[in-house]
């Protein structure tokens, strides 16, 4: 009995065993192993229990009393414990097909884990796919609208060269023309004279298809020319992030802006001890190494659009000091955009010089607290100048002195003799702080040689003086004067800009003497660029947010371009309205 108990012992241990692995198994699922858990607890006080028992019966069975009363007492106890064994055993059975059931439902969820992850990598691969598929296409769309502008203007020049040998084959033909109409008068033959006259009229008609050809080549050089400035935007805005200043990198700021590609440009800053950052899209940015002659690279065809009779404005904002007059004007040897400008035009003068008769004309002004005065004007006679508006609505200056320049030297003399004139002072912020708003303004007259038909163009270049607080910049009493009226006339163009990129009925054009000067540029007929000029420094990190979102409502604005075009009767007319309006001054 007492070997039997021991075996019995042993097994009830080894069950146990395998109910507390069973327990180990189970922990996969909270609900489950929770019911498990408990099982194993009431399992391990019948284990103990059991223990008491054998303990209980061994120790009768040590005892020297073997009679019939202890016999059946045992066999009661064995009775019992074999029926606790078979309990013990189903439960084992139980427990056992709970965690296999678990241990399947683990797998099946891990499975269904594992499928869900491949799909969501193969859709997340799809996308990303398909928008480089997208933007590809849309490169070469863009890349395809050039190239065939380019073409267009090869074929030009082509045309223009075919045009000139048929004008020159056509001029001999008349040359032998007149020879042989001198023999057909010996000879009295008509049969030959009507044979040449026949001639010419084909070579005529055939020099007028060209011509026609050669018109047509040009006009769609320019529709497309145009389509591409249309699709980048009416008025197009470029930013411009200058390089630290000796000041800032002496004082150890810290860089805040950065070109985060070639169209985004990001702004960091600590407000209440954390960090932030505000990313601006524009259409263009332009980092600190950007180099002269790469600003000005997508500028360029602006200046086609001046030739070709478009009103064209380019104006640069910001904060003083952020590089808005190198930007526009630069230095001899590192040129900006205004003398690059000049280059361009003229070279598409001479381009067009055997179709048109062209006359550059400009004028030069600058608004200095709130007066315009004429940079031009060397005589002591100073006339008020008045701000018009021609039948096109395009902005004249009445009562400027206008020059004109047979070449691109002599309109760059003319350039650099009213920059001389303009209002600048030294302050902590810029040691060249321009003290006005700048405008040049150059207007481009092309006639037809055939048809005598003419085209306007006008290009406006604007330095806008830089807004600044008297706090950064140590102003003067005669500066925080200047400071006041530049900022004035800032707000007032920050106003008519509202209204425009929220689509008020009332603009605030007469307001100030700037926003009635810009109103053709600003939501009138011109193809207008911004420069948006800034600082990296985190000192002008505040400035430099107000001048991006300044510029990012620029960018809803919406310009009506259109050419301005006069016949020769209409030249003639606008020319006598003129001359009788200065005789009726000249009376008054």
């Amino acid at each position: 009995a007492s070997a039997m108990d021991r075996k019995e012992k042993q097994a009830l241990l080894d069950k146990i065993a395998k109910l507390e692995k069973a327990n180990l198994k189970g922990n996969s699922s909270s609900k489950e192993a929770k019911k498990l858990q408990s099982t194993l607890n009431l399992a391990e006080e019948q284990k103990r229990s059991l223990a008491a028992r054998v303990k209980e019966l061994e120790g009768m069975l040590n005892s020297k009393a073997n009679n019939k009363e202890v016999t059946a007492e045992l066999q009661s106890k064995i009775s019992e414990l074999n029926k606790e064994k078979s309990a013990a055993k189903t439960r084992e059975a139980k427990l056992k097909e709970e965690n296999e059931s678990l241990e399947q439902k683990i797998k099946e969820l891990e499975k269904n884990l594992s499928e869900m992850e491949e799909k969501l990598e193969g859709a997340r691969g799809t996308m990303e796919a398909k928008v480089s598929g997208y933007m590809v296409q849309m490169e070469e769309a863009k890349k395809g609208l050039e190239e065939m502008s380019a073409q267009l203007e090869e074929r030009e020049s082509k045309m223009e060269d075919m045009l000139e040998i048929e004008r020159k084959k056509l001029a001999r033909v008349q040359e032998d023309h007149k020879k042989d109409m001198r023999a057909f008068e010996v000879k009295k033959t008509k049969e030959l004279k009507a044979e040449m006259e026949d001639k010419v009229k084909k070579l005529q008609a055939k020099t007028m298809r060209a011509q026609e050809a050669f018109k047509e080549e040009r006009l769609l050089r320019i529709k497309y020319h145009n389509m591409i400035e249309d699709m980048k935007g009416k008025i197009r805005v470029y930013c411009r992030i200058r390089p630290m200043s000796k000041s800032e990198t002496k004082r150890g700021d810290e860089l805040a802006s950065k070109a985060d590609d070639k169209f985004t440009i990001g702004v960091r800053w600590q407000a209440r001890g954390r960090d932030n950052k505000k990313v601006f899209s524009f259409d263009e940015v332009f980092g600190p190494t950007s180099p002269q002659a790469i600003v000005y690279e997508n500028t360029s065809n602006l200046i086609q659009s001046a030739y070709d009779g478009y009103n064209v404005c380019i104006f640069a904002y910001g904060q003083t000091g952020t590089g808005k007059t190198y930007t526009m004007y630069g230095e001899p040897k590192n040129p900006g955009i205004a003398p690059r400008a000049i280059e361009t035009l003229f070279e598409c003068v001479a381009k067009g010089s055997h179709t048109y008769n062209t006359e550059v004309t400009c004028y030069m002004v600058e608004l200095y607290k709130s007066a315009l005065q004429d940079l031009l004007n060397t005589s002591s006679k100073k006339p008020k100048l008045k701000i018009n508006k021609n039948a096109q609505g395009t902005v004249e200056v009445q009562n400027a002195v206008i020059r004109k320049a047979k070449d691109a030297k002599e309109l760059m003399m003319i350039l650099d003799e009213g920059n001389k004139k303009r209002v600048t002072s030294s302050t902590k912020m810029n040691a060249g702080s321009s003290r006005s708003h700048l405008i040049l303004s150059i207007l481009v007259c092309n006639t037809n040689k055939r048809s005598g038909v003419s085209t306007t163009g006008k290009l406006s270049l604007v330095d806008l003086a830089g807004c600044e607080r008297a706090s950064k910049t140590g102003a003067n009493a005669q500066q925080l004067k200047e400071a006041q009226s530049i900022n004035q006339s800032l707000s007032a163009l920050g106003n008519v800009i509202a209204a425009l990129s929220t689509g008020s009925k009332h603009v605030p054009y007469r307001s100030h003497v700037l926003t009635n000067l810009m109103s053709d540029s600003l939501g009138g007929n011109a193809k207008t660029l911004m420069f948006v000029n800034v600082s990296p420094s985190a000192y002008n990190a505040d400035e430099t947010i107000n001048a991006l979102n300044y510029a990012t409502r620029v960018k809803m604005v919406k310009n009506a371009a259109s050419k301005t075009v006069q016949t020769k009767a209409m030249k003639e007319q606008a020319a006598m309205i003129k001359k009788l309006q200065a005789q009726l001054d000249a009376n008054k």
